[in-house]
């Protein structure tokens, strides 16, 4: 049965050339009316491995079969081994895939002329410009797009009995970095015999290596000749607009899409190879009338790109500090999020989704767990899901889904992208957003989405500092023998409670409790024997009161207990059953010693000019009031006293 939904992997750092395919995939979902998940990660070779294998891990996140078919941008992958194990699970899901980019066996493939147009470009240098020397920055060994370049490179230099040596490759991660550090590593070596042209994988690469040229001394095109590959708009509006080679990436997507719905209808689809084509320009010493005419255009856009962009950050900035001032756990992180996307136009269509794996909380309160290898718990909580600005009631939804009340709807095709959230080296969970390609082209979304990893970060320090804090807290204000309060805890918790009812007009009661002879116990016993004797009556007491009064140990053998209460005679009924209890404990117990209490109270409510001190000073003379008579009138007290006093005759 047709789900009408396909699955699209691929790496968000390739942006431009990425949303122009994805753009082609999107037409043709709307004109055949399927929804379109992305599943997209900015992982790198050059970031550290446990944040490389987190954003890796939001591809393990879909259920494959729940898919009608997958399309699978293997060039831009970065990982062989990720690229070959999303397609091993297809096979096994029994799903159709479709390959852009990079041929595995028996799955179609989507290529384009890279061959071909690289053979074009070198051509152009050759022939045009007289270049026979050049040195060429690529990306990682064994990536099938660069390595078809560097082929297309031997090729025209064989052709016109060239050498191009194997020192002239250097292999890279993409990134800008590794070209500009080749480069000023050329520049040590060859100074004086720099090469006629120095010839990039890409666009990116080629603006940094212009970079490190011109810094050391050299300008393009006047010393070297500079070639990029994309035909991005920077490198379009770039000074010296870059000779370059375009893909038509929104052919490519189509084409894709076409394919893989041939597939699921269970039609052949052979390969299809879109062709590129070799643009000359300013970089390579050839004259481009538009370039001037890109450049001027762009500072008019600037102005509302940083305009927008800085309106994102103030919004965001907003959000997630408002997030740290007031969340100390993640289960409060729904009542700032929620809110702000509901009223934010920041992400166009106002559908966000942020969901929460069912082990982030665990990592969140742990330091040294180990994470999963790979994958996302089958159920997942929903932190925040707002569907074109209307917050969808939800708690939770399964890997099958993805998106909670998700449902394909006739006419109304969606195309949602899928990010991994974690913090740092531990897995959160991801946010899916609909159809806001223009984020991923300006970089939008990945802005976002590390903010968002560092406030989970720093949310996690918070936590674990409030840990900390409450930990030196209970060791500040509670008693380590009796668990009870001290009397720092009598001076925050108690205090607090008499304002309170102060404030409210409310009853409250004061219960004073003293151990009956406790000197004679220390002395004639031992300290230990008084030790168990100040931990059986706090634990009396504990077992007795509600649950939201107060019991400190004020003082030595002294108890005193703060609560809420409008009924006296509930109060009596506390106090009757705490001096009960501890003395029928202490004989279940076989103590050596008689262990009994004297308990005054005093039932009030809190007069504005009197103080806590001074209710407890009057609760104390009632506890000893009560202590005078039970030393007067308990035969068993009076017996106990007796022993003491003979044993120390002897």
């Amino acid at each position: 049965m047709k789900k009408n939904r396909i699955a699209v992997f691929a790496n968000a750092w390739s942006g431009e050339n990425l949303c122009a395919a994805l753009d082609g995939i999107k037409t043709i979902s709307i004109e055949k009316d399927f929804d379109v998940f992305v599943f997209l990660s900015h992982a790198a070779p050059g970031m550290p491995e446990d944040e490389q294998r987190e954003e890796k891990r939001i591809y393990h996140l879909p259920v494959l079969d729940s898919f009608d078919g997958i399309i699978i941008f293997s060039n831009t992958m970065n990982y062989n081994d990720l690229t070959l194990d999303i397609c091993e699970r297809a096979k096994a899901a029994k799903v159709p895939i479709v390959s852009i980019g990079g041929k595995i066996p028996q799955i179609p493939y989507i290529g384009m002329g890279n061959y071909e147009s690289m053979c074009a470009l070198i051509e152009h240098l050759v022939t045009v410009h007289g270049v026979t020397d050049v040195e060429y920055m690529g990306g990682p060994k064994g990536h099938e797009c660069s390595d078809q370049r560097i082929a297309a490179i031997r090729a025209v230099f064989e052709k016109h009995h060239l050498s191009f040596p194997e020192d002239h490759i250097h292999y890279g991660d993409w990134g800008i970095h590794t070209a500009v550090y080749a480069t000023y590593d050329l520049v040590s070596r060859r100074r004086a015999n720099m090469p006629g042209a120095i010839v990039c994988a890409n666009d990116r690469l080629a603006m940094g290596v212009c970079d490190a040229l011109e810094k050391s001394g050299f300008t393009i095109p006047d010393d070297i000749l500079l070639t990029g590959y994309d035909n991005t708009y920077d490198g379009s509006v770039f000074y010296p607009a870059l000779c370059t080679v375009s893909q038509n990436d929104f052919s490519v997507g189509t084409t894709a899409a076409e394919t893989l719905l041939a597939l699921i209808d269970g039609k052949d689809a052979p390969d299809s190879i879109i062709p590129n084509y070799f643009i000359p320009n300013e970089s390579c010493g050839c004259h481009n009338e538009q370039a001037d005419h890109k450049r001027r255009n762009e500072c008019k856009k600037r102005f509302y790109d940083r305009n927008v962009t800085m309106e994102f950050g103030w919004s965001t900035s907003w959000l997630f500090q408002n997030i740290l001032n007031n969340s100390a756990s993640v289960s409060t992180l729904r009542n700032a999020l929620n809110p702000y996307f509901e009223k934010s136009n920041m992400f166009q269509s106002g559908t966000v989704f942020i969901l929460e794996d069912e082990t982030a909380s665990h990592y969140l309160y742990q330091e040294n767990e180990n994470p999963l290898q790979a994958g996302y718990s089958d159920n997942l909580h929903v932190l925040t899901a707002t569907d074109r600005h209307t917050s969808y009631p939800a708690e939770s939804v399964t890997r099958y889904d993805l998106l909670p009340g998700y449902q394909k709807k006739k006419e109304d095709p969606r195309f949602f992208l899928f990010f991994p959230v974690h913090f740092k080296d531990r897995p959160f969970g991801y946010f899916a957003i609909d159809d806001w390609l223009l984020g991923i082209r300006n970089s939008l979304i990945k802005t976002f989405v590390d903010d968002f990893n560092q406030t989970l970060d720093k949310l996690k320090q918070n936590i674990s500092l409030e840990a900390l804090n409450k930990k030196l807290r209970a060791l500040y204000t509670t008693d380590s023998l009796t668990g009870m309060y001290n009397r720092f805890g009598f001076d925050s918790a108690g205090v607090a409670l008499f304002e309170d009812c102060r404030k409210k007009a409310e009853h409250m009661v004061l219960l004073f409790t003293d151990i009956n002879r406790m000197k004679l116990i220390n002395d004639y016993f031992g300290h230990l024997q008084g030790d168990l004797a100040l931990k059986t009556v706090a634990k009396v007491i504990l077992d007795t009161i509600p649950k939201d009064f107060i019991a400190i140990r004020f003082g030595g053998d002294e108890f005193l207990i703060l609560g809420r209460c409008s009924d006296e005679a509930f109060v009596q009924n506390i106090r009757e059953q705490i001096t009960a209890k501890v003395c029928a404990l202490g004989k279940e117990l076989r103590y050596p010693f008689y262990l009994s209490v004297s308990c005054g109270y005093t039932f009030f409510i809190p007069e504005p000019e009197r103080t806590l001190d001074s209710y407890v000073k009057q609760t104390d003379a009632a506890m000893y009031d009560i202590k005078a008579h039970m030393h007067a009138e308990d035969p068993e007290l009076k017996a106990f006293t007796e022993q003491c006093e003979n044993s120390r005759a002897h």
